[in-house]
C-alpha cells in the first residue's frame, strides 16, 4: 500500500495539486482553446453546409419548437425519434439571431471550443498538466472535430457533457462525500441521454468511480441507485410528453426496435438498408400500425431473429465493431461530399455549388483518415504504457483512468448491438485522447533522457598522445 500511495503522489493526480503552476495551465489551456474556436470558427464559414438527413431533423424540430411550441420535424406528426436535448438547445440559440442556420453554428463552435477545455481538464486531472494541454491541442488540431461545427448533429453538444460526466467521476474518486457528487452524475447522465439515447446504461460506469473509495458493496450501490433515479427523473418530462403525444410512455425512442432490426435480421450487413420494405413483406398490415406499434413489431422481429440465429448475431455484432472503426470519412460526407440526399423534400446536396473541396475529395478523406490512424494508434499505445508503468511503480492496475477506459469501451459496445456508423464511436476516440498525449510526454521523456547521456565530446574517444592503441 505504500509504495502505491507514494507512486500516486509522484505521478497521479495528487501531483497536479501540488503543482503550483494553476494558472499558468489556464493561460496556455485559454490559448489552445481560443486557437480551436477560431479553427471551427473558419471553417464553417467556408464550408457552408447544409442540413441535410439527420441534421434536417435536428434543425427543423428545433424551428418548429420556437415556432410553434411543437417538439415535431413535420408540423401535425409527432413521434420521438430524437430525443430533445440537442433541438432545444439549438431552438434557444435561434434567439440571438435572424439567421437560424448561422446561429445553430455558432452554438457547435463554442460547444466544440469547450470540448477542449474539458478534455484539457480531464487530461490534466488523470496524468498531469502536460498530459492535459497535449489533451487540448489533439482535440483542437484533429480535423474531424474541426469540421463537426458544420453538421447539425447531436454529437456537438453530448461530447463536452460526457467529458464534464467524466470530470464528475473523478470527483467522485477523490471526494470525501461522494454522495452530492453522485446526484449531480445522476442529473448530467439524464441531459446525456436526451441528448443521445446510446448513453442511457452508461451509469453501470459509476462504480469505477467509486473503486478507490473502497466503498462497500452496499455503499457503492447506493451510489449507483442514485444516479439512476435522479438520471430518470431528469427524464421524466421527456416521457409525460411522449405520453401526451404518442399515448405511451415511450423512455428514450420510437426507434429503438427499428435500429435493433435494422442490425439484426436476415438482411442486415452491420449498416443501415431498407429495413421497411423487410417489414411489410413480413407484415401486411405494418403500415397502419402507428409509429409506437411499428416500433414495437420492428423490436419482436429483431429478437426473433437473434434467438434463432445466435451465431449470425454474433458475427454481426463483431462486424459492426469492425465497421464503426473502418474509418473517419463520415463527417466530410455530410459536411461537402453526400449528393441529392433527403429529408429535405426536394432532396439537396449537404454543399450546394462549386467548391475547392469537393475537387480533391481523395485529399480531405486521406487527412480526415490519416489523422484518426494515426491517433487510435497513439491511444492504444498510450493505454499499454500508462498500464504497464503504473503496474512497474505500483505493483497493482491502474484505478483512476478505469473509468475512462470503461466509458470509452461502452459506446461501441452497446453501438454493436443495434447498428454500425462510423460517428458511433466518436465519443469512444475522444475519450482516449489523453492515453495518446500521455505516449507524446513519455517520448519526450525518453528522448530528452537519451540527450543527457550521450557524450558532449564524441571527440574524447580519440587516442591522445603517450596512450597506445595496440
Amino acid at each position: 500500500m505504500a509504495t502505491e500511495k507514494s507512486s500516486a503522489s509522484a505521478s497521479g493526480p495528487q501531483a497536479v495539486v501540488s503543482g503550483g503552476s494553476t494558472r499558468r495551465f489556464r493561460h496556455i489551456l485559454l490559448g489552445v482553446v481560443l486557437l480551436a474556436a477560431g479553427l471551427r470558427l473558419a471553417a464553417v464559414i467556408w464550408i457552408p453546409t447544409q442540413p441535410v438527413s439527420d441534421g434536417w431533423s435536428y434543425f427543423q424540430r428545433a424551428s418548429n419548437v420556437l415556432d410553434s411550441g411543437r417538439y415535431e420535424a413535420i408540423p401535425g406528426r409527432p413521434d420521438a425519434t430524437f430525443p430533445p436535448g440537442y433541438p432545444l438547445l439549438l431552438a434557444a440559440s435561434f434567439l440571438f439571431s435572424t439567421d437560424r442556420l448561422i446561429s445553430a453554428k455558432i452554438l457547435n463552435v463554442l460547444l466544440g471550443a469547450a470540448s477542449v477545455w474539458l478534455v484539457g481538464s480531464l487530461g490534466r486531472r488523470f496524468m498531469g498538466e502536460k498530459v492535459g494541454l497535449l489533451s487540448a491541442a489533439i482535440l483542437a488540431l484533429m480535423p474531424r472535430s474541426v469540421l463537426m461545427p458544420a453538421l447539425i448533429r447531436s454529437e456537438n453538444l453530448f461530447i463536452p457533457l460526457l467529458l464534464l460526466w467524466l470530470l464528475l467521476a473523478f470527483e467522485a474518486s477523490q471526494t470525501q462525500r461522494p454522495w452530492r457528487v453522485s446526484f449531480m452524475a445522476g442529473a448530467l447522465l439524464g441531459c446525456l441521454t436526451l441528448v443521445r439515447t446510446v448513453a442511457y446504461a452508461l451509469s453501470l460506469v459509476w462504480p469505477f468511480a467509486l473503486r478507490p473509495q473502497r466503498a462497500s458493496a452496499w455503499k457503492t450501490a447506493g451510489h449507483w441507485l442514485l444516479v439512476l433515479v435522479v438520471q430518470h427523473a431528469i427524464m421524466t418530462p421527456w416521457v409525460l410528453r411522449n405520453m401526451s403525444t404518442l399515448g405511451a410512455p415511450v423512455l428514450l425512442s420510437t426507434v429503438g426496435g427499428v435500429d435493433l432490426l435494422i442490425g439484426n435480421s436476415p438482411n442486415a450487413s452491420g449498416g443501415w438498408y431498407p429495413w421497411a420494405e423487410y417489414m411489410r413483406s413480413i407484415d401486411p398490415l405494418f403500415d397502419q400500425r402507428d409509429i409506437v406499434d411499428q416500433d414495437r413489431r420492428a423490436r419482436q422481429v429483431a429478437l426473433g431473429w437473434i434467438a434463432a440465429h445466435p451465431a449470425s448475431a454474433l458475427r454481426l455484432y463483431f462486424e459492426k465493431w469492425r465497421l464503426m472503426f473502418a474509418n473517419d470519412r463520415y463527417v466530410a460526407d455530410f459536411a461537402i461530399f453526400v449528393t441529392d440526399i433527403s429529408p429535405p423534400w426536394p432532396p439537396q446536396d449537404a454543399l450546394p455549388g462549386p467548391h475547392v473541396l469537393k475537387i480533391h475529395e481523395d485529399i480531405v478523406i486521406g487527412v480526415l483518415n490519416g489523422s484518426y490512424w494515426v491517433l487510435m494508434a497513439f491511444e492504444i499505445l498510450g493505454l499499454m504504457a500508462w498500464l504497464g508503468i503504473r503496474w512497474k511503480r505500483a505493483g497493482v492496475w491502474p484505478r483512476g483512468p478505469l473509468v475512462l477506459l470503461a466509458a470509452a469501451l461502452y459506446f461501441p459496445a452497446v453501438s454493436a448491438v443495434f447498428l454500425a456508423q462510423t460517428r458511433f464511436r466518436w465519443p469512444a476516440t475522444d475519450l482516449m485522447i489523453p492515453f495518446a498525449a500521455f505516449l507524446l510526454v513519455q517520448m519526450a521523456k525518453w528522448l530528452s533522457q537519451r540527450s543527457t547521456t550521450r557524450p558532449a565530446h564524441p571527440e574524447r574517444s580519440r587516442p591522445t598522445a603517450g596512450t597506445s592503441t595496440g
